[in-house]
């Protein structure tokens, strides 16, 4: 880059040099005795050329003096600097590059590990205890009185192909206890942390790309979600029955929770896991 530079300077002199010095040169071989009458006559027409091509070229030296002048401060930096300043501009172009791959990823890794699911009524609804249920840990009641049929929210969680879902399973296994599986076993809402265990809130998250639960619970982290939904229990063996029904949307790949029917204040909400649910932890109602 600097050769081409310096090289394109010497020829823009070079030009310079030529155009001063050609016309001058010519009218040193005008004849200086007196010629033939055909012979002057040439020369008349050649000094008028040389007029003309004097005045051409002072034009046209004050405009390439005026493009010489633009480049002087390029002309003036050694080669070390002009290609230190090279170095500077792909750098800058690298760095530029870098962040906007960085910030790519961290959008699609948001978009992707991003928690789903939220509550379709006040959240004021809805307290979460100390279960009926022996050994079922958290349940989720209502604090007011609600009627039938009120969708209550959906489930909450990260969406999760089914063999992914398997790999936290192996190593976590107590992540499959609130687990979502949907009915065609193709895909998994997991609402627990990357410990396996369900916090108040879901960040989001997965272990499927680097950095993606530090990404989700910093940058993201006004997407989290509550994960009240995930605290409905089974009812108790020989104790009450269901009061909420699911509906599984295969399409949008979300759960809805609706109230099969009416429930009073301080009910504590319950729904069929479905057949593949171990139970052997359940007790009677306390």
């Amino acid at each position: 880059m600097a050769q081409s530079f310096v090289k394109a300077q010497a020829r823009m002199i070079i030009m310079v040099i030529l155009i001063r010095w050609i016309p001058k040169t010519a009218c040193a071989f005008t004849p200086i005795c007196k010629p033939s009458s055909h012979v002057y006559r040439l020369s008349l027409q050649q000094q008028r050329r040389y007029q003309y091509y004097n005045l051409h070229h002072r034009q046209s030296n004050a405009v390439m003096h005026q493009k010489l002048r633009k480049f002087t401060s390029l002309s003036s930096l050694t080669s070390s600097e002009i290609i230190s300043s090279s170095i500077v501009t792909d750098h800058s172009t690298f760095v530029l590059q870098a962040l906007s791959g960085l910030t790519t990823y961290i959008g699609l890794v948001g978009y992707y590990d991003r928690a789903r699911g939220h509550i379709a009524i006040d959240k004021s609804c809805f307290v979460a205890k100390q279960s009926q249920v022996e050994g079922a840990g958290i349940g989720l009641y209502v604090t007011r009185d609600l009627p039938q049929g009120t969708v209550i929210g959906t489930y909450p969680g990260v969406l999760r192909p089914g063999f992914k879902f398997m790999e936290k399973y192996e190593s976590l296994p107590q992540t499959a206890t609130y687990t979502w599986r949907f009915s065609d076993n193709e895909f998994c809402i997991d609402p627990t942390d990357r410990n396996g265990m369900l916090q108040d809130v879901c960040y989001g998250g997965t272990d499927n790309y680097p950095l993606s639960y530090f990404i989700n619970e910093t940058v993201f982290r006004f997407m989290s979600v509550s994960t009240l939904m995930a605290r409905i229990n089974e009812p108790p063996i020989g104790g009450y029955g269901c009061n909420v029904i699911t509906e599984e949307n295969l399409v949008k790949r979300e759960v809805v929770f609706e109230l099969s029917r009416d429930v009073a204040a301080g009910e504590e909400l319950f729904m069929d896991y479905g057949l593949s649910y171990d139970r052997s932890g359940y007790g009677p109602s306390k």
